[in-house]
């Protein structure tokens, strides 16, 4: 179960991170333009480039990301178990049901980097 909201965390995060502004990387803005400046924002493309780093990351980045991503894991598991538990792949699931998803879980998503 706990590999099955992790991949529901990054498929969420892929799926939905691309409306993500410089005020949403908080402290990991000075990461983005450092490892990631050529990359233009949409679609998650920043938070794949951060992980790609995850190495070369401060620990006050790291715990922002993990902590974006925990808040939307908890904000969105009724959506998932509710929507899309047992209903074939993942990603299509929540793309065919993106107008059902709750309000919580919509801004937690838009929360992420």
């Amino acid at each position: 179960m706990k590999h099955l909201i992790a991949l529901f965390a990054l498929t969420a995060l892929v799926l939905f991170a691309g409306t993500a502004s410089a005020q949403d990387l908080g402290p990991c803005k000075e990461a983005a333009a450092t490892h990631c400046s050529g990359i233009s924002p949409g679609k998650g493309k920043v938070a794949r480039c951060l992980k790609k780093h995850i190495d070369d990351l401060g620990m006050r980045c790291k715990l922002h990301l993990k902590g974006a991503k925990d808040n939307m894991t908890a904000a969105c598991q009724p959506d998932y178990a509710a929507l899309c538990e047992g209903k074939g792949g993942l990603k299509a699931c929540l793309r065919n049901n993106k107008e059902k998803i709750s309000e919580g879980c919509k801004a937690s998503i838009k929360k992420l980097p």
